[in-house]
């Protein structure tokens, strides 16, 4: 779906090569079903409705680049226009990734095809952020943080958790992997990354029944949620 309004052009990277570690191994991850549908399809959806990008490159397990190849065309995403293989370093297949990216693309979404629920509105309203600021993310901000709960990330001095996509300006995206690649240390992510860099990051809050679900840990109360915003009972 191409963009209709914007001034700029936007692609998206969908992340997909892990493994089933969330899922205890039963399942590469986008390949999990929430109600008979893959995650990577709900989360393709998403970003195409968002209107905010002229492709979608997802970035698939190595050993499962056909499997992934059918479920595009059986769900008529026409927007994801390359499929590549992933490596066991996500610093490997974003390098990668962006390295397929057309030279006109100015901003680029990052996105875990775990990450279902943020919305097209707040996709679109992380890309328009990114272009004018340079990094944007939708994120859910945390009342009150359970015991031993980790948080993700701490903005304008309210604990969030990270919602996504990452939205990037395709040049800054090129200076943080950059900087991965001549750095010692190693960087557990992007926003690690983006905090050793001192880049500001635009947060995008959004305020949902359940801040707490973001990946699908609890399968149940995610097809609740879901079912929720679909108007569904």
């Amino acid at each position: 779906m191409r963009p209709g309004t914007v001034s700029y052009n936007g692609a998206a990277l969908l992340m997909a090569a892990g493994d089933a570690e969330r899922y205890q191994g039963k399942v590469l991850k986008y390949f999990a079903h929430l109600d008979h549908k893959p995650l990577f399809v709900y989360a393709a959806d998403q970003l195409a409705a968002s209107k905010r990008f002229y492709e979608i490159i997802l970035v698939s397990h190595p050993d499962w680049i056909r499997l992934a190849a059918e479920h595009v065309n059986d769900w008529q995403l026409d927007i994801v226009r390359i499929i590549l293989p992933g490596s066991t370093s996500v610093w490997d297949s974003l390098r990668h990734a962006v390295d397929h990216l057309q030279a006109a693309y100015e901003v680029i979404a990052i996105h875990d095809v775990a990450r279902i629920l943020t919305p097209p509105d707040l996709i679109a309203q992380a890309m328009d952020a990114a272009y004018e600021y340079g990094v944007a993310v939708p994120v859910v901000e945390l009342a009150a943080a359970e015991p031993n709960e980790e948080i993700e990330y701490r903005f304008d001095n309210k604990d969030v958790r990270i919602q996504g996509p990452l939205c990037i300006r395709k040049e800054l995206l090129e200076e943080v992997l950059k900087v991965v690649e001549s750095e010692t240390r190693e960087f557990s992510d992007l926003f690690d990354v983006l905090r050793f860099m001192d880049l500001s990051l635009y947060c995008i809050f959004h305020d949902y029944d359940n801040p707490r679900v973001v990946f699908l840990d609890d399968m149940d109360t995610c097809m609740e949620l879901l079912r929720k915003r679909a108007g569904k009972r």
